[in-house]
């Protein structure tokens, strides 16, 4: 489970601390979301989560173009936070 860090703003909807991950093809970043259990959609693998008891969808970039072509991830991000959170 991941927890917070202290040092993560607690009103911050975006993680960077793991992106930047160099995939050759993009269809391996792909198979490996999935193999992993995650949905990848609209070019985000995707994860809902319970956050202090509310539901949020976690997601990070994984690419959406031709899955030929090199891609890197992107921050985690929850854009899915209900407003006023």
């Amino acid at each position: 489970m991941w927890q917070r860090p202290a040092a993560v703003d607690a009103q911050a909807v975006s993680v960077d601390e793991y992106a930047g991950g160099v995939f050759k093809e993009l269809r391996f970043l792909h198979g490996r979301a999935a193999q992993l259990g995650y949905r990848v959609r609209g070019g985000h693998a995707v994860c809902s989560v319970v956050e202090d008891g509310r539901a949020v969808e976690a997601r990070v970039w994984v690419g959406d173009y031709d899955g030929y072509e090199e891609t890197e991830t992107g921050p985690w991000s929850s854009p899915t936070r209900p407003a006023g959170y």
